[in-house]
């Protein structure tokens, strides 16, 4: 009898968690909803109505603030977490791209973007290309096309701070300090001038990243003296299969990594990696030289992310320990395997001690 209660008991706790499950979700829900709708009431002062950055003035250093859609109440921060808001909403000072004399002058040539940036690519008067990509984020693109306009891409699109606004910078000067191949980012604020042709109803006053690139739209070498030639990941991994003469330089791709794990960058799928050809000249492979890194630092933290990011295996949050050390391989772990999988531990141990 008594275990024929507890099975029946049982049986209720679980009929009694669906309905309980919805009422926790409804609760969540209409407090997020509440949070962001104040947030969306307040001021967002240096942010224009497409979520551009507009300068306070036009001299050649201007004041903005990077985000001040991300400032967030207790409630709200507590649920979907604190990330980098502290950093978004706090005014920087920025200079203001002189379109004339920066790289001899810079013309515009084309607009594009990924999932959450726009970008605009630049011909130099050096002869070399450079892209400028927002560091306003946009969610729109990530989010289902029926629930486009609704609290959820509003969610999405608040989930964005969770990215450092200038991580990528700090980034460069750590690999540049290790040795790892890199570009030259800055931050600058676009000017609204008459240069910027048919982008600048877009893209006056946007804030954003601008660098180097290293190949130009039709893959000719731009960048790095020495270099013959640069491919992406798919036609590097495609020419080791074809010749087994081709080869990855093995230990500067394991420098790389391990600051991609020093840095807490776990987007690092084969599309965030080119490679680079020195000639025969040089010690024998090919070079990694790491792009993107929107997602170094990133922090994840909060109630609802927290629960979140246990269900999802890639995702990491940077902090005082390194958690998980499997979510910082998940997403490049074919590259890993194929191009690592062949040095000793004496040459980890020495690569990581000089990092």
């Amino acid at each position: 009898m008594a275990v024929r209660d507890f099975s029946v008991l049982t049986g209720y706790a679980r009929w009694l968690m669906v309905p309980l499950r919805r009422a926790v979700i409804f609760v969540l829900v209409t407090l997020t909803f509440a949070a962001s709708t104040t947030n969306a009431l307040s001021p967002t002062a240096g942010v224009g109505a497409s979520g551009s950055i507009v300068p306070q003035d036009t001299t050649r250093v201007t004041t903005v603030i990077p985000g001040a859609q991300y400032a967030a109440g207790g409630l709200y921060r507590f649920l979907w977490g604190d990330h980098y808001r502290d950093a978004w909403t706090t005014e920087v000072s920025v200079p203001v791209l002189d379109l004339g004399q920066f790289a001899d002058g810079l013309t515009p040539l084309s607009a594009g973007g990924g999932f959450q940036t726009k970008s605009l690519w630049f011909a130099g008067a050096n002869g070399r290309p450079y892209a400028f990509r927002s560091i306003h984020k946009s969610a729109s693109r990530m989010v289902p096309e029926v629930l486009r306009g609704t609290f959820v891409e509003e969610l999405a699109r608040d989930q964005m701070c969770l990215q450092h606004p200038f991580g990528p910078l700090v980034v460069e000067r750590l690999e540049h300090a290790a040795g790892v191949l890199h570009t030259d980012p800055r931050a600058y604020v676009l000017p609204d001038d008459q240069a910027l042709g048919e982008f600048r109803e877009d893209f006056a006053g946007e804030l954003g990243i601008l660098a180097e690139r290293p190949t130009t739209s039709e893959g000719e070498v731009a960048t790095y003296s020495g270099v013959d030639e640069i491919i992406d990941a798919f036609e590097m991994v495609e020419r080791t299969h074809v010749d087994p003469r081709v080869q990855v330089h093995s230990p500067a791709y394991l420098r790389a990594r391990l600051l991609d794990v020093l840095t807490g960058d776990f987007d690092r799928h084969a599309d965030q990696w080119r490679w680079a050809d020195f000639g025969a000249d040089s010690t024998p492979g090919w070079r990694p030289i790491p792009r993107d890194r929107d997602l170094a630092f990133a922090r994840l933290d909060g109630l609802i992310i927290g629960l979140t990011r246990r269900r999802i295996p890639m995702l990491s949050s940077f902090g005082e320990s390194y958690g998980d050390l499997s979510r910082l391989h998940y997403q490049a772990r074919f590259l890993d395997r194929l191009f690592l999988t062949e040095l000793e531990r004496p040459v980890w141990d020495s690569v990581a001690a000089n990092l």
